[in-house]
């Protein structure tokens, strides 16, 4: 509690070996981005704190817990109405994201947050980086979540921006399908299915139109050929302000993924 109000915390306890130095630098590199980020749809940074050898990062707290619990633990219905909310909120938060030149790196319906009224904010910037145009190596390896991956990513190519739009598809492919994506396979077989034999998760043949179109072109496996967020945000933007949801004739509202 902090003048009232629930807050959660991140806590590391530092010891004196290599590993814990690397969770201390991606600590601090966490609160160095979150930190730089004001956004309605961004988990609200508040402070951190250092106590002997505990460190901690202060949040606002989100009572609803994570998209992923909600999906696969609570089984929470979602009508067509609220995916599309839900996408939209998602990539509007995205899509400041990257006008700030920060790639999340990690995308994941785990760190998707929900609060009391329904209002979705992307959380967990432990791997997030500031993306400039003269990165080198700092923008390869493997890193993040192999589920929701992006190919480059999991070949630990170069990798920008557009690796989060794959992650967003994975997301939107969860949202429709209420499946964990790749359930029961390890990572090392997705790394491989994925990576090496381009065997993507498949569209879901029933729901919104908007949604699994987006789908198909968000986990394109050219990275260049996915959409970019004004995009995104601009179909979803549309396809929330129209009366039916499902009928086919939205199709002018993503004519150019066509």
């Amino acid at each position: 509690m902090w003048n009232g109000k629930k807050i959660a915390l991140k806590k590391i306890t530092v010891k004196e070996n290599k590993f814990q130095k690397d969770y201390i630098n991606k600590f601090i590199n966490e609160i160095n981005i979150i930190s730089s980020l004001r956004h309605p749809n961004i988990v609200l940074y508040m402070g951190a704190s250092i106590d002997k050898k505990n460190y901690y990062m202060i949040t606002e707290y989100l009572p609803k817990g994570s998209l992923f619990d909600y999906i696969h633990r609570d089984r929470g219905k979602i009508n067509e109405r609220e995916q599309i909310n839900i996408a939209y909120e998602i990539a509007v938060a995205l899509k400041y994201l990257h006008s700030r030149n920060v790639v999340h790196c990690d995308l994941k319906s785990s760190n998707i947050l929900i609060d009391d009224n329904w209002k979705i904010k992307i959380g967990d910037f432990g791997l997030s980086r500031f993306f400039s145009l003269e990165d080198t190596e700092e923008s390869k390896g493997r890193i993040g979540t192999p589920h929701w991956m992006a190919p480059e990513v999991l070949k630990g190519e170069k990798y920008e921006h557009s690796a989060d739009i794959f992650s967003f598809g994975m997301i939107l492919w969860e949202i429709l399908s209420l499946e964990i994506p790749y359930y029961g396979i390890d990572p090392y077989q997705v790394i491989s299915l994925v990576a090496e034999q381009k065997r993507i998760v498949k569209v879901p043949e029933k729901g919104n139109v908007v949604i699994r179109k987006l789908i198909e072109h968000c986990l394109n496996y050219e990275k260049s050929k996915r959409p970019q967020c004004d995009e995104i945000v601009d179909i979803l933007g549309k396809a929330k302000n129209h009366n039916k949801l499902y009928d086919s004739n939205l199709e002018e509202l993503y004519d150019y993924l066509n």
